[in-house]
C-alpha cells in the first residue's frame, strides 16, 4: 500500500500533479493550489492512505514532477 503527502502550502499551482494523476490530484479554482482528492488535513499536510501499489509510477512521476517537491510518496505497510 502506499502513503501519500501533500504539504499544499507551499504549492505554486503549477497544475502538474494533475495533468499527470488526475484520479488524485485536482488544481482548486479558489485558491490555484493542489487539492489531494479524498487527502485528510493533519497539521500542514494532506495525507491520503492505503492507495494500491498499482498507482505506485504513477505516483512516482507525479511527485519527481513537481518543481517544488511538496509530493511525497512512500509504500506502507497495510
Amino acid at each position: 500500500m502506499l502513503t501519500i503527502i501533500v504539504e499544499r502550502k507551499k504549492c505554486i499551482g503549477c497544475g502538474s500533479c494533475e495533468l499527470i494523476c488526475p484520479i488524485l490530484f485536482k488544481i482548486s479554482k479558489k485558491d490555484g493550489k493542489c487539492i489531494l482528492l479524498k487527502g485528510k488535513k493533519k497539521n500542514k499536510y494532506y495525507i491520503l492512505k492505503n492507495i494500491n501499489n498499482n498507482f505506485y509510477s504513477t505516483l512516482k512521476d507525479t511527485s519527481e514532477n513537481c518543481p517544488i517537491n511538496i509530493i511525497k510518496v512512500s509504500k506502507t505497510k497495510k
